[in-house]
């Protein structure tokens, strides 16, 4: 059986993940990622790379938390320390 979360609260793994959804508020820009078993993952702000909405990324996070999706309730993996190591890009 898959891991529900994307690894261990406090690793620091490479994570393959697509951007579902960015949200930009004005003090902070929440970004919705998905792997590609659906596991989701999010983050807030990030300084680095541009990258779009569609954009598959390779890229090491820290764990940081363990949350549950409060619209329905999935697991959500909440990451930070975000760096992009490669952007594929979309398929499109």
């Amino acid at each position: 059986i898959m891991e529900e979360y994307l690894g261990a609260v406090k690793t620091k793994p490479e994570l393959f993940l697509k951007l579902t959804k960015r949200i930009s508020k004005p003090d902070y820009t929440m970004h919705f990622m998905v792997d590609r078993n659906g596991r989701k993952a999010m983050f807030y702000n990030y300084k680095g790379p541009e990258f779009k909405e569609g954009d598959c990324v390779l890229l090491k996070a820290t764990i940081a938390e363990h949350r549950r999706d409060r619209y329905n309730s999935e697991p959500l993996t909440y990451i930070n320390r975000v760096t992009i190591l490669e952007n594929k890009g979309s398929t499109k």
